[in-house]
């Protein structure tokens, strides 16, 4: 009699395992996302308000389930997000690297298609990765690499200490691209003071300018200087651009007969 009661309690411990089991099986699989329906969305707080591209941004309200789409309105630049950062009072997201500067609209969408829209400041401040040229004279053309250019106002070289900062002018601009003629300058050399709608920023990159430079030869020999060659004489080697400057080049024997 034991023996069968055990029997039948182990049969029960299994069916017992088994129901559950199938049950859980049957359960809907998803992506670990809050299981929230739509609503209709309220916002409450969006923390911070302004900030740059990269920045963790937490908007809090209600009705906020099941968002589907983010885009910063100016230019349409749509945000990356984890749907498991969303719930019905809460969604967490980045400001993308690509958003414009300046004041602005976040529209969000959830899938029943309800918009909500709330104000945003995007800091898009000017960025330099490269320069085409770090000498210059008066009317030299400099192409700057670097993002957030497309709005830039004003470009000047500058020493903040010395007090000294001459208006540069923009030739060309683009988001990515900002070309700039560099004026007659007193300063030896300077960085960049770009503005653009976001703010300024002063270039880590530092310019020189080769009209205060000590010149032994630049298109020419400078003042006091001259070939004093012993045989086989120096020439000028013509421009390759206008960017460039002229060299000097010692001949050879074929061309002299020295």
């Amino acid at each position: 009699m034991k023996f069968n009661r055990f029997n039948r309690i182990a049969g029960l411990s299994v069916l017992t395992v088994l129901t559950a089991f199938v049950i859980s099986s049957c359960e809907k699989d998803t992506d670990g996302s809050p299981q929230i329906g739509t609503g209709n969305p309220v916002a409450k707080a969006l923390s911070p308000d302004s900030a740059a591209g990269g920045t963790t941004i937490t908007l809090t309200g209600s009705g906020l389930g099941d968002i589907r789409s983010i885009v910063f309105d100016k230019g349409n630049v749509p945000a990356g997000f984890q749907p498991t950062l969303n719930t019905d009072n809460a969604l967490i997201f980045r400001v993308p690297s690509e958003v414009a500067g300046g004041s602005q609209n976040i529209v969000f969408t959830n899938s029943a298609g309800r918009t909500l829209t709330v104000p945003f400041k995007a800091l898009a401040y000017p960025t330099v990765s490269d320069v085409s040229n770090y000498n210059f004279t008066k009317g030299t053309v400099i192409t700057i690499t670097g993002n957030n250019l497309d709005d830039v106002t004003t470009v000047a070289v500058a020493d903040s200490v010395k007090g000294i900062s001459d208006a540069v002018t923009i030739v060309s601009k683009d988001k990515k691209q900002l070309v700039v003629q560099m004026p007659a300058t007193t300063l030896s050399r300077g960085t960049l003071s770009i503005t653009n709608g976001t703010g300024r920023i002063r270039t880590k990159q530092e310019f020189i300018n080769t009209d205060k430079a000590y010149q032994v030869f630049t298109d020419a020999y400078g003042t006091g200087f001259q070939d004093g060659s012993w045989g086989r004489p120096l020439l000028y080697r013509p421009r390759s651009s206008n960017q460039e400057p002229r060299r000097l080049e010692r001949t050879s024997r074929k061309a002299t007969g020295i």
